[in-house]
């Protein structure tokens, strides 16, 4: 955690930059409560000392206002460094065992899955959110995630219309994750997850994996981790033969110099769109509706 992270430490350089100034020595239990690398250990050791403040560890007896102390400081920021990097290699290397067994290896759930096994050491795996034996008494009550996404498929087979489809799922009862009724575009993103689709999760396989200069990740290679299929092959091709968008030719691209600078009496601003072709038109973003059969703002367009 970097310095200006730690609410504490943020006090207590508050409490020193004052004058005149209240203290001459900071006292730590031990060199790594000063921070695990050499950037943040040593960015505060030397901006107290800038302030005329010591540091002293007590675990190993010494502080930094002597030569020998600050040949002391360095090794045990050294040791604290070298402790972190073994500490990251074994979680990393544990998480990378983990995902070539299948297991689940943390961060969001992908929708239509849960967790099983959850708090088990090793044994937590992702699974199809569906009715089993672990739902109970409640399952009659419960609309699984998996029931979402699979009424999702059939209707907008049916109706080749995701908007159509997201009122269709929120008039039976269903709801996103957070109890939200659908969207058009929420229902689709969902529906058509590459993840449900295929299958299939891939550890260390996103754009913000850290990554050396040869440019392959530095904590381990991806992994992929197969999960259930919520769909049939003949399901999912037919729903991507129902969700095909048609292919448009692209308009003239047009600059609206007035988007999102006017305010409308919904408190929403207007931005460049419409279908006029001899004049530029501005349309409330209000107009959008956050799910299907939502109240939007009514507000004429703009030229």
């Amino acid at each position: 955690m970097e310095a200006h992270q730690r609410d504490d430490l943020n006090r207590l350089m508050e409490d020193a930059r004052r004058t005149p100034r209240p203290f001459d020595m900071v006292v730590v239990n031990e060199g790594r409560a000063i921070g695990r690398t050499g950037r943040a250990f040593w960015k505060w050791v030397w901006e107290l000392q800038e302030l005329g403040i010591f540091v002293a560890v007590v675990k190993k007896d010494y502080d930094n206002s002597t030569p020998e102390g600050e040949s002391k400081m360095r090794k045990d920021a050294d040791y604290a460094e070298d402790e972190r990097n073994i500490i990251r290699e074994r979680t990393q290397g544990g998480l990378q065992e983990k995902a070539e067994d299948g297991g689940y290896i943390g961060g969001k759930v992908p929708y239509g899955y849960r967790i099983t096994n959850k708090g088990l050491v090793g044994e937590s795996k992702l699974a199809v959110d569906e009715c089993d034996d672990a739902c109970g008494d409640d399952c009659n009550k419960l609309k699984h995630e998996a029931e979402n996404l699979r009424r999702g498929r059939e209707l907008i087979v049916i109706r080749r219309d995701w908007r159509k489809a997201a009122i269709a799922m929120n008039s039976e009862g269903y709801a996103k994750r957070d109890g939200i009724p659908w969207g058009y575009h929420s229902l689709r993103q969902q529906v058509l997850s590459p993840i449900v689709l295929k299958a299939r999760q891939v550890f260390r396989g996103s754009a913000g994996v850290k990554r050396g200069r040869d440019g392959n990740p530095i904590n381990g290679e991806p992994v992929l981790i197969n999960l259930s299929s919520i769909f049939t092959p003949a399901e999912i091709k037919e729903l991507k033969a129902a969700a095909k968008r048609p292919v448009r030719r692209s308009p003239q691209r047009r600059i609206y110099t007035l988007s999102g600078r006017i305010v409308s009496p919904c408190g929403q601003r207007y931005v460049g769109g419409g279908k006029s072709r001899r004049e530029k038109q501005y349309r409330c973003r209000g107009r959008i509706e956050k799910f299907a059969t939502a109240g939007t703002c009514d507000g004429a367009a703009r030229r």
